[in-house]
């Protein structure tokens, strides 16, 4: 779905405000709540507020067009596409936001996807939900295909849950210095 519950909005905005990233890439973004994020607290609360103005490279990468909406216009470049085609393509980020896409993946995918996401940024957030969803607003990509756990995230640390095992997010460092 474009959009997602609001219980992860504060811990990940938090930690993107603290980071202070100069590049972003968002992966599956939606209706483009990460990519506003993500500009707000790289460039706007540096007095940056001029599209002409920013300095920070936030990309995103979305496999349904039909998502894009105003919002979007907050990223510098949306890559439209299969993130595990897209990804290894794109240059180094210092922050990777991969917040509940996980679970549209195969696990076969999103442990590769997990992989190269390591590979080409210096910190990220991952998410998933264990819930169970089929397609919705006539999006396939939407259905939950695959199931994760704690155990799919060595080295990083649980920044939220709704409910242990259900639906959280994992924040780690990815291995670019």
């Amino acid at each position: 779905m474009p959009s997602s519950e609001p219980w992860r909005l504060s811990p990940v905005a938090e930690f993107i405000y603290r980071l202070h990233p100069q590049s972003v890439l968002d992966i599956g973004i939606g209706f483009g709540k990460w990519g506003v994020l993500a500009r707000e607290y790289t460039d706007v609360t540096k007095g940056r507020c001029a599209k002409k103005d920013w300095q920070a490279r936030i990309e995103g990468i979305e496999i349904w067009p039909a998502y894009e909406s105003i919002l979007w216009a907050a990223y510098d470049q949306v890559h439209i596409g299969n993130a595990n085609q897209i990804l290894p393509t794109l240059g180094k980020f210092d922050l990777t936001l991969a917040v509940e896409i996980l679970e549209h993946l195969t696990r076969h995918d999103g442990l590769n996807l997990i992989a190269e996401i390591r590979a080409h940024t210096r910190h990220f957030v991952v998410s998933y939900s264990n819930s169970l969803s089929g397609p919705v607003y006539g999006n396939q990509y939407e259905a939950h295909i695959s199931r994760w756990s704690p155990d799919d995230f060595p080295g990083c640390k649980l920044l939220c849950s709704a409910r242990a095992g259900i639906s959280e997010v994992y924040i780690g460092q990815g291995i670019i210095a």
